[in-house]
């Protein structure tokens, strides 16, 4: 390190950012939040913290609070939060890092099952930037569950142009379960699959959308699809064990199919995933056990 230039400095400085933020957020898709939290943590304070010329204010802090939120210490991600927001305010780039801060502690709230104010630090970072996709995905997702859906479009027409795959792959999934919401009495199944398909092939890796996509082979009634049907919620558990929709969606269709051995067995699994999904929130956890 002594050897670097300053400018070659800031590369490896950058490139630690990218490091870390890579193994933050790897934990959305492969589901080892403890692991990946306490990797990049150790990694920060052995390798990072104990050098001036790679402190970074901002995001090592950044860093540190998202890594709390992983385990679901909102306290302590919250106490982070505060120090890289003062960082913020100082920075010539003040605008893009506020943003990402307001997104980040709504998705605590929202996290935490307080989504009106996650919803509302969700626009607050949308209006401070509005190249912040990220914050468009959230409220797009908040308006879509709230059945604004024509209120929704807007924002999810932002979310559409977010360059990760693993996000894409997100909003490709949400919309497909809009296409079924917007009417109950004559959904757009087809549609519906079709995103699926879409969510899919911008991330194989993503276990919802071989839940949509079952769900979408479900919808239409038809035994034609039920090597897809079990093809795709096998290849969804596969990818999350503690899947509570891939559950659902199998106890679900084991019952139509007067299969009550495996409808107990998938209807106890399903309950007990409910408090080990990655994905459910606080708020949902609660409308899925009643």
């Amino acid at each position: 390190k002594e050897t670097l230039l300053p400018e070659d400095k800031q590369k490896v400085k950058s490139l630690v950012n990218v490091y870390l933020s890579a193994v933050l957020n790897e934990w959305n898709y492969l589901y080892e939040p403890i692991q990946k939290s306490k990797q990049a943590t150790e990694y920060l304070e052995n390798e990072i913290l104990w050098d001036p010329d790679f402190v970074d204010p901002f995001y090592n802090n950044y860093h540190l609070w998202y890594a709390q939120e992983i385990i679901k210490n909102y306290d302590a991600a919250l106490e982070y939060y505060q120090k890289a927001l003062q960082f913020a305010w100082e920075s010539e780039k003040n605008k893009r890092l506020k943003s990402i801060i307001y997104n980040q502690i709504g998705h605590v709230y929202d996290l935490s099952g307080d989504i009106e104010q996650a919803y509302s630090y969700y626009v607050n970072a949308f209006k401070t930037d509005k190249k912040n996709l990220f914050s468009a995905l959230n409220i797009w997702r908040y308006l879509a569950t709230t059945w604004d859906f024509l209120g929704a479009k807007e924002y999810f027409e932002y979310a559409s142009y977010i360059e990760g795959k693993a996000e894409k792959a997100e909003a490709y999934f949400n919309l497909s379960s809009v296409e079924l919401r917007i009417s109950w009495d004559k959904p757009n199944i087809e549609k519906s699959i079709e995103y699926a398909k879409k969510s899919i092939e911008s991330y194989p890796d993503y276990p919802m959308g071989y839940i949509a996509l079952a769900r979408g082979y479900y919808m239409l009634n038809d035994t034609k699809y039920n090597t897809d049907i079990e093809t795709n919620l096998n290849k969804a558990i596969a990818l999350n064990p503690n899947t509570y929709l891939g559950y659902r969606y199998f106890w679900m269709y084991y019952l139509d199919n007067n299969d009550m051995k495996k409808f107990n067995e998938y209807i106890d699994t399903s309950s007990q995933a409910v408090e080990k999904d990655p994905i459910l929130m606080e708020h949902n956890k609660e409308y899925v056990l009643l």
